[in-house]
């Protein structure tokens, strides 16, 4: 990188680089010398070119980027030069009234026919490094180049090593509070929600017992009204003087008793319903009820005997 100023410090930890290798900018000659010999080795150079020379020319804010482009333009300005002078030569010829070729002949029929293997050969001179060095532009300026010494300094230091881990300690410890907070939030929201799910059973008990005890408060009056409902025919059948008979007891007054029952359950919840009874068994119940007050009468003419036989005749 070429802002290792810009660095995340966690990249820095101990552990995980523990080699920091600065390239700097060339500081020497020799070491351009070493970049120009290793960008040129495929190049064909003229014999009286001299690298060293072409080394020493190039000032110390150089980069590798900056001696790749100085060669290639170099190269560049190499063929060039080589190809302006095949086109000098068609000139020349296409001018020349006694030559005996086709004219105007062209470059490619000249690379093709008449040139020769020394003349289409490209070879850099030091003229060409010259005039790409003229025109070359160093991509790094001189404040450029003096931060860049800073941030050496920066990391070849003892404080730097102890910043980037406290830094990244102090990452660590902001993911680790982060991920605290998530656990607990995670955690409180399922405590809300195991309450709403107890409030929520709590209110199905509470509105259970309330419907139950509805329920027996329901039946129990429909056990009330039952009784009393047995108790008033048992009063209506059993056997009394036959003046209260004749003033209490007629079949009208079970219909009479089942409308108070249905006007009951109509006023109340949960009554039963009313009792029903046919013509058929009216007849049979006013028989009975003859009968009896005729065995009443002969209870009190022949004694107490009679009348308690009566009385346990009609309490069953």
């Amino acid at each position: 990188t070429n802002r290792p100023d810009l660095l995340d410090p966690a990249l820095l930890r101990p552990g995980r680089f523990d080699k920091l290798l600065y390239l700097s900018v060339s500081t020497k000659h020799e070491e351009q010398l070493r970049i120009i010999q290793a960008l040129t080795r495929k190049f064909r150079l003229h014999p009286s070119l001299d690298l060293t020379n072409v080394a020493e020319k190039c000032p110390f804010n150089y980069t590798g980027a900056d001696f790749y482009a100085l060669c290639s333009d170099a190269m560049l300005k190499a063929m060039s030069r080589t190809a302006d002078g095949i086109e000098n030569r068609v000139v020349v010829i296409n001018k020349d009234e006694t030559s005996t070729l086709p004219r105007p002949i062209t470059s490619q029929y000249y690379l093709d026919h008449l040139a020769q293997p020394d003349e289409i050969l490209v070879q850099v001179t030091e003229e060409d490094f010259d005039q790409a060095l003229a025109e070359l532009i160093p991509s790094v300026s001189a404040q450029e180049l003096e931060h860049y010494k800073q941030v050496q300094k920066m990391f070849n230091s003892d404080d730097f090593a102890k910043e980037a881990e406290a830094a990244a300690a102090a990452e660590e410890k902001k993911r680790a509070d982060i991920q605290e907070e998530r656990e607990l939030a995670e955690a409180l929201r399922k405590v809300e929600e195991a309450q709403r799910m107890l409030s929520s059973e709590q209110d199905a008990v509470l509105h259970g017992d309330d419907e139950e005890e509805e329920r027996d408060l329901a039946l129990s009056s429909r056990k009330g009204k039952g009784r009393a409902a047995e108790y008033s025919h048992v009063e209506e059948h059993s056997p009394q003087p036959r003046q209260e008979q004749s003033a209490q007891v007629h079949p009208e007054h079970l219909g009479d008793s089942g409308s108070g029952q249905h006007n009951g359950e109509q006023g109340g919840s949960g009554l039963e319903e009313p009792l029903m009874v046919s013509q058929q068994d009216q007849e049979t119940i006013q028989h009975t009820l003859n009968q009896q007050s005729a065995e009443n009468a002969k209870g009190s003419s022949g004694g107490g005997k009679g009348k308690s036989k009566s009385k346990g005749k009609g309490r069953k």
